[in-house]
């Protein structure tokens, strides 16, 4: 609900026009307000800040008016109108800071990337100890970590779907062409369509992680968005897909790509594709090519003789590493190493 919709039904409480509905939902805000507030401020402030926000609300209407309105409940008076006044405007106060407490944080959290959040985002944060799952608008899924806060807005309007993110979250996208969604992460901004992914910060390293679930995603710093000719573009941006990250050092600004610690199988291969890894004499290319449909990774070899290699052996129930290995340990002085977001096979190959 937006400030302006919000002083109007306190002024409908305050003429007793409200519904049963919205009397319910006013005291319902406000007692959720008095436990949240962590304001600490002297009587001298609280009285006047109720005062200027009794006027406020008032509207002009002076107090000797008051008796006169017309109200659907027999029994209200100056007292009780001017006591629900008092208590209206100790729920504006509280609300006015507790923004205040909020977005002050935030905007320190996302002044390093010359963004703001919209006023009427709503925001939640997760006090929990497990992970909170938040379903959008659109259909999206957030599983918000504990002590992480999501900016998000009740609908989505505009040509692209928008969030904000401080902390860690897992994000299941719904597909969409027409609106790319986009998270914004204290100075980085993640871009996809639809697909699943996760974002961590590690706060005392300075450093941001994105890991690609499935799908394809776009990381580019805020500072780097550019609008050129109605066209966006943003130098320097960091494409993953599937098993791929990159780790964001803030305090040089470097992008690192890498692939995930534990990789796992593209819901693609899942869906069209029995999972299994039986293999009788069959030639080390078509092995590694098995292993790159699946997982969506490059794997190259070095030497031209491990062509001539040929692999038996049942790797079903293996990671992609542990795979890997042991396709190695089948042929002599052979290894893997991973570079970047690429997995070369080393070794002196077969005959």
């Amino acid at each position: 609900m937006s400030q302006h919709n919000f002083d109007r039904l306190l002024q409908k409480y305050l003429l007793g026009e409200c519904s049963p509905q919205e009397e319910a939902k006013v005291l319902k805000w406000y007692q959720h307000l008095i436990d949240r507030s962590k304001l600490e401020i002297s009587e001298d402030e609280k009285d006047l800040i109720q005062a200027k926000i009794w006027s406020n609300l008032s509207g002009g209407i002076a107090i000797e008016q008051v008796p006169s309105i017309k109200s659907s409940k027999p029994f209200v008076n100056l007292r009780i109108i001017y006591s629900l006044a008092i208590a209206a405007s100790v729920l504006l106060f509280v609300s006015a800071g507790w923004y205040y407490f909020t977005k002050t944080n935030t905007s320190n959290d996302f002044a390093a990337g010359n963004t703001s959040i919209p006023p009427a985002y709503i925001s939640l944060t997760n006090q929990g100890a497990t992970e909170q799952e938040i379903t959008l608008a659109d259909g999206s899924t957030v599983g918000l970590q504990p002590k992480a806060t999501l900016y998000y807005p009740r609908t989505f309007t505009s040509n692209s779907r928008e969030v904000y993110l401080t902390g860690n979250a897992f994000f299941k996208v719904f597909r969409n062409p027409a609106q790319h969604f986009m998270v914004h992460t204290e100075g980085l901004v993640t871009e996809v369509l639809g697909t699943s992914f996760r974002i961590h910060r590690d706060k005392s390293a300075n450093k941001f992680e994105i890991a690609v679930v499935s799908g394809k995603v776009s990381v580019y710093k805020q500072d780097t968005r550019i609008k050129s000719a109605g066209n966006n573009f943003h130098p320097g941006t960091v494409i993953l897909t599937s098993n791929q990250m990159v780790t964001y050092d803030a305090s040089n600004s470097q992008f690192i790509t890498s692939l995930v610690e534990e990789p796992q199988l593209m819901n693609e291969y899942i869906k069209t594709d029995t999972v299994n890894f039986i293999f009788d004499d069959v030639p080390l290319s078509k092995v590694l090519g098995s292993l790159k449909k699946a997982y969506g990774i490059e794997i190259i070899t070095e030497s031209k003789n491990m062509v001539n290699c040929h692999f038996t052996g049942d790797i079903t129930k293996q990671g992609l590493y542990k795979k890997l290995e042991i396709i190695c340990q089948s042929f002599p002085l052979s290894s893997y190493e991973v570079r970047g977001t690429t997995i070369n096979l080393k070794g002196k190959g077969c005959n």
